[in-house]
């Protein structure tokens, strides 16, 4: 199906505008855990909400039968009983109509979207959406302050005397806050940035000296950027997963002999990263181990519904206690622990039956010309996948999101 000029445009948009962290926050008793406001619990309708919905209301391909044939359907039916049996109904449905409205988006772009087609626009747009976002970034990082404000495209304010925001030890001594560009966070641009990177290196070693110019002042402004999150998840997903899977479908290099020479390159630079214990706090790891056995609690407790889709933070301490200064609400941070706990073994198999749809989807028309484009985006898929190994932002956050979805189609 070839969608309309203004339909393209306007997903191109969208496409540009992932990282826009712009919304409008609709904040209810239902938000708050002991008179604590949580952030994953308040109900948002985001700038790429509205254009999302406006393609998709003025879309008449999409029937219902569409939606019921595809694996997206049983991935939302699985998701059913955990909202059924929620402590807390409002973010549950709230979560689950945000995932049915990604969903549509999935499939607009699926039946719309033809990759031999618009292959070199769609990564010329996440071209241009990265090197003005690392330029943002850049210019915080030396400024050490938000540029313009939350009325730019979500811009999260800060300043050096800001509380209560990610700071880290600069190889100096020097107290420095990470870049964030128009994200909510400095880990969730180090993602976007770890996922999207690879498919510009790509694209500039296969492209005319114009574009190839514009893809590679894009991808080390952005690696630069990357390296300035200190973002350590983000790090591991672009060295491990990200760039060696492109740089061996660019060079064809054979499998025995270039995980030989591209584990023991990786082996000395992680040698040399961790002796900066600045990129992994021991108190992360804390944290992150408590909230681990949290999640496998609250499973062993609800093992087949979960305890409710987006209720991990509202039941969290029934089932243990973070050791902070602070009371710390956050989801665990592992994407599957996370489905698993909240929506139990029926959700994280919908949610695996998802994804092997995808492969199973490649596998059937890998000689295809289309499938060959396909397996490009599989591994930025499979950057966020690992992502989400190690944080939650792949399926908590709506920039995070988004990509997950327009990457599963």
């Amino acid at each position: 199906m070839t969608p309309k000029s203004w339909q393209l445009k306007l997903f191109y948009l969208i496409l540009f505008l992932i990282p826009s962290n712009l919304a409008k926050h609709f904040i209810l008793p239902s938000s708050y855990v002991s008179g604590i406001l949580v952030d994953y619990l308040i109900p948002t309708i985001y700038l790429t909400d509205i254009l999302i919905l406006t393609l998709l209301v003025c879309n008449k391909g999409l029937s219902f039968v569409t939606v019921v044939k595809s694996s997206f359907f049983v991935f939302l039916l699985c998701l059913l009983p955990s909202i059924i049996f929620a402590s807390s109904p409002i973010p549950a449905i709230y979560k689950y109509l945000k995932l049915i409205e990604l969903v549509l988006f999935s499939l607009w772009v699926k039946q719309n979207i033809n990759l031999k087609k618009h292959l070199q626009p769609i990564i010329t747009i996440l071209t241009l959406s990265t090197l003005f976002q690392s330029l943002l970034a850049l210019t915080q990082w030396f400024k050490q302050s938000s540029l313009f404000g939350y009325y730019f495209l979500g811009e999260q304010p800060f300043t050096s005397a800001s509380v209560g925001i990610d700071k880290i030890t600069w190889f100096t001594g020097a107290i420095k806050i990470p870049p964030m560009g128009t994200f909510p966070h400095p880990n969730v641009l180090g993602g976007f940035l770890a996922v999207v990177l690879p498919l510009i290196l790509y694209k500039g070693l296969n492209s005319n000296t114009r574009l190839r110019t514009l893809c590679y002042t894009s991808f080390l402004l952005g690696l630069l950027t990357l390296f300035l999150t200190f973002s350590l998840s983000a790090w591991l997903a672009f060295l491990l997963i990200g760039l060696p899977l492109t740089l061996k479908k660019i060079f064809k290099v054979r499998n025995l002999k270039f995980i030989f020479i591209y584990s023991g390159l990786f082996l000395i630079l992680f040698s040399f990263a961790t002796k900066f214990t600045f990129l992994a706090p021991q108190s992360s790891f804390s944290r992150r181990s408590q909230l681990t056995q949290i999640a496998l609690k609250s499973f062993t407790h609800s093992p087949i519904v979960g305890v409710g889709l987006n209720n991990f933070t509202i039941n969290m301490e029934h089932y243990g206690y973070i050791t902070s200064t602070t009371r710390f609400l956050q989801p665990v941070h592992n994407i599957f622990l996370l489905i698993l706990s909240e929506t139990g073994l029926i959700g994280l198999a919908g949610f695996l039956y998802l994804l092997g749809s995808k492969l199973q989807q490649l596998r059937l028309r890998q000689k295809s010309e289309q499938v060959l484009n396909l397996k490009i985006f599989l591994i930025p898929l499979l950057t966020l996948l690992f992502l989400g190994l190690f944080d939650h932002y792949p399926f908590t956050i709506q920039q995070s999101l988004l990509l997950l979805f327009t990457l599963i189609n």
